[in-house]
């Protein structure tokens, strides 16, 4: 069930305090249903950690960053390397759960050369993130790698991510199945696979295996994520709107949270007031 062994409580002397959330995105032309959904997706994720103890504010709040790639021309700038989309004040990288749904509204859907490394490349070196943050990449893309960067290899993408200690998740174009053949939503790098209950929760099955109608999305994105143990989610689900969708939803959100090490239950008195993680 969706009631996984998550242990709550408040932030003490380990733990993650917070997060830093970069999520790269295509900006194809078929990618509007997806690119609306992280507008809801990103502060209902945000809500959660909070409830959980990550990003409260005693020690932070969590931030979000959003990285383009895959676009087409517009306003005389070329959106296909990978690019950023200001969340904070300034042209900030990162900004909060609410500005980031305000800056994925200048997403484009103009694109059709999709180089997910390329994005993934850019936060990396574009979005610095906070040293004590737990460190989180989303992609979301329903096309395999078009190379427009041929120096990026899935071993140096997948040192950098190791380097800078992120957990790589992904919505992709992908089908998933338990090992009863039952189609799932999401899956973990063990096999264990999140399957919608049919009233907007999900239930859990093992065994699952990955396949994709795109020809390199397994081999280039899913082994990278399951890689950094990441969760890789099947954009086909989302795609069917209503409670399913919404089972999508609380299905990353729950496997990416139980990802992180939870804060450590204290009493008051036992916080120092110069706590190290």
């Amino acid at each position: 069930s969706e009631g996984l062994s998550l242990q709550v409580g408040q932030v003490g002397s380990a733990g993650t305090p917070f997060v830093d959330v970069v999520v790269v995105v295509d900006e194809s032309g078929s990618m509007f249903f997806e690119q609306q959904f992280l507008q809801t997706f990103i502060p209902t994720l945000d809500s959660e950690l909070i409830v959980r103890g990550i990003g409260d504010g005693q020690f932070g709040i969590n931030q979000f960053g959003l990285v383009g790639f895959g676009g087409g021309t517009s306003g005389g700038i070329d959106h296909e390397p990978g690019h950023s989309h200001p969340v904070g004040p300034g042209g900030a990288c990162f900004g909060s759960s609410a500005e980031f749904a305000n800056a994925a509204t200048t997403l484009l859907l103009n694109g059709f050369f999709e180089d997910g490394y390329d994005g993934i490349d850019f936060g990396l070196a574009n979005c610095p993130p906070r040293p004590n943050a737990a460190k989180l990449y989303i992609l979301v893309t329903d096309e395999d790698r078009d190379i427009l960067t041929a120096s990026l290899t899935f071993n140096s993408m997948l040192a950098a991510l190791t380097t800078e200690q992120v957990t790589l998740h992904g919505i992709l174009d992908i089908n998933i199945l338990d090992n009863t053949n039952t189609v799932g939503l999401a899956i973990a790098n063990d096999g264990t696979v999140f399957i919608a209950d049919g009233a907007g929760g999900f239930t859990l099955g093992t065994g699952g295996t990955v396949t994709s109608f795109e020809p390199t999305m397994v081999q280039d994105y899913v082994n990278l994520v399951f890689a950094t143990n990441g969760l890789a989610g099947d954009l086909n689900q989302l795609r069917l709107g209503g409670v399913t969708e919404q089972s999508f939803s609380k299905a990353l959100i729950t496997g990416i949270v139980s990802g992180l090490q939870l804060p450590t239950p204290v009493a008051s008195n036992d916080i120092s007031n110069d706590p190290v993680f």
